[in-house]
Parts: C-alpha cells; structure tokens; sequence
C-alpha cells in the first residue's frame, strides 16, 4: 500500500502548501481499475461521500444593489451524459452543509444559465448559496456544491422622495404619479446606478399616455421636464429610443402596464457608454457618448465579492429616472 503519511520533521516549515477553502476544491476525482472499486468505496464512505459527478462549484459572487450576482463554471469532466441545467438555491444564514436540517433552501434559478442576480436580499445579512446540475437524459440532480456564504452591503435602488408629484413606497422601490400638474422629471435618490450592472424597470401601471412619457439613465438630475436631452438614454411610451435627444431608428414596444424593461452598460472608454435596452422579447444596443463632465462622485471602485479581486479601473454611476405627465403611473425598480 501506498502511504500517504508525511512525517513534519522531514518537511520543512515553508514547503506547507496553503490549504484551500473547501468550497474550491470539494471533490477529488480519480480514475480507478473497475476490480478496485469495490475495495475503496466502502473506507472511502466511511470518511466522506462517493458520488458519481464532482459537483459543480460557484466561481464568483459580486454585490449587486440589495442583492448578489453568482456565477458558476461548467464542469470539466468526461461524463456519459454533458451537463445541460443548472440549479441555484439559497437560504437566509451562514451554512458549510447541505445536510444542516436548520435551513430551508429556495430555488431561484433552474435552466442553463452560468449566473444569476438573486435580488431583495436584506442588507447585511449573510446567505448561503448552492448549486447543482444534471445531464439532458437525467431526472435526478447532482450532489449540492459545497455551499459558499456571501451578503450584500449595496442599497436596493430608490426613487427619490423629494419631488412632490409623485408618491413613493415605505422603501423606495415603487413610484406613483400622484398629480398631472407637473411633468417633471423623477430621478433617483442619488446617482446609485453602476454601469457594467443591468437595472430593471417594472411598469406596474400605465396612466393616460404623453409623448415625452418614458424612462431611462441620465448623467444628471438637474430639473428637467423631458428626458429627450443631451445626457440621457431614454425609452418612450411609444417604444422609440433617444440618445443624448436624438432619435434613434430602432424602435422597442411600447410600454404598457406589466412591461418589464432592462437596461444593461459596459463601459468602454472614460465618456463612452454601451447600452442595450431590452422591452419584451426584443433589445437595442448602442454606443452612448456621454458629452458632459461626471462630477468626482459618480465615480466608484468597482469592487466586488467572495473569491474575487477589487478593480482598479473606475466605473460611472448615473441616475435612472421616469418622466410621465398623467396620474396612476406606477413603476417599480429592482
């Protein structure tokens, strides 16, 4: 037999390697003769779990606003079935085992995406996460990955409450137009989004509908009474798209009561944004030109979570907004 012991005065102190976090090497996968099997399974067993895929892991988790975005990678294993969904699943409170009877687990995501925002998470507070994955033929799922703890110390998004035309829910995620006597534009409570990050837009309600009615990101939250100006990405009601004011020929649907609305950005240079708006089942993409100065403010570090690494480089923060002139429009931000 093989014997593994090393004995510690044969090793010097340096030549220790680090020991990794369990949750970056869960699973050791060997191959074995076929006859050898059934002597090493049952010691093996005694010590650990025999299972027939190594687990898929969890590769990063970043801080999303009043949330997290986990990613995952695709396993590196040769297995009669390719693996073809993916399970997400967390709980509220710090766990390492996924035999720990006092969690609940929920299930936020099923299918073959490679990450996920998981959203409305509370502040502060820790959440276990983990995953698993099956083969296109398979019915059952794999072992749980070893469960990875993570939280989030960025706000939810929030509507500002001092524009005195509309009316704001008790944590700032829903606004209502509460009088047709303005269209002033409502925008944020500070410039809280980041690009690189995606923002949603929820339209809960619809009022009588205006031509300058719609949402968006702006540079600035100076008092304006239309978003169709130089500074601004905006989607009309009527679907059409305005950037810096100008008219875009690409039109989106328009917006109605239950559209949901998703604006994504990568920076690519220090005034140069790439957005992509997404309405229903169709998206538009373009190069937005920011032509005013940022203020030092809507800079940030953009820094991240479990397993990765601050980046230097610094991001913008913009203001989202909504401009509509009739009462009862409701719109939600997540």
């Amino acid at each position: 037999m093989l014997d593994l012991k090393i004995k510690a005065d044969r090793m010097a102190l340096s030549s220790i390697p680090e020991v990794p976090d369990v949750s970056v090497v869960a699973c050791i996968s060997v191959d074995i003769p076929n006859s050898l099997k059934d002597h090493l399974v049952l010691p093996i067993s005694s010590h650990g779990k025999v299972i027939s895929r190594a687990p898929v892991q969890i590769t990063e988790i970043e801080e999303r606003p009043g949330g997290v975005l986990v990613r995952w990678g695709e396993i590196e294993e040769e297995h009669d079935q390719e693996v073809s969904e993916f399970k997400l699943q967390f709980c509220s409170g710090s766990t390492r085992s996924n035999d720990d009877k006092n969690f609940t687990w929920v299930t936020v995501c099923e299918g073959q995406y490679t990450g996920f925002v998981v959203r409305h998470l509370q502040l502060l507070n820790p959440y276990s996460f983990r995953l698993c994955c099956r083969g296109e033929e398979e019915k059952k799922w794999s072992r749980c990955s070893v469960p990875v703890v993570a939280m989030t110390s960025i706000p939810h998004y929030q509507w500002s409450d001092a524009n005195d035309s509309y009316m704001t829910n008790s944590e700032g995620t829903t606004a209502t137009k509460a009088t047709a006597e303005s269209h002033e534009v409502l925008y944020s409570k500070g410039a809280a989004y980041t690009c690189g990050h995606s923002i949603v837009f929820k339209v809960v309600e619809t009022g009588s509908i205006h031509e300058d009615d719609g949402i968006g990101l702006c540079i600035s939250n100076e008092i304006q009474n239309t978003l169709k100006i130089p500074g601004s990405l905006f989607l009309s009601s009527a679907g059409a798209v305005y950037v810096n004011g100008e008219k875009m020929k690409t039109r989106l649907p328009a917006i109605s009561a239950n559209s949901v609305i998703m604006f994504e950005t990568e920076q690519i240079e220090h005034k140069k944004i790439r957005a992509t708006i997404e309405s229903g089942e169709k998206s538009v993409t373009f190069d937005w030109k920011l032509e005013r100065e940022l203020i030092e403010n809507q800079f940030t570090d953009r820094s991240v979570g479990f397993g990765m690494t601050v980046h230097d480089s610094k991001t913008t923060n913009l203001y989202f907004a909504m401009c509509v002139l009739c009462e009862n429009w409701k719109v939600s931000i997540e």
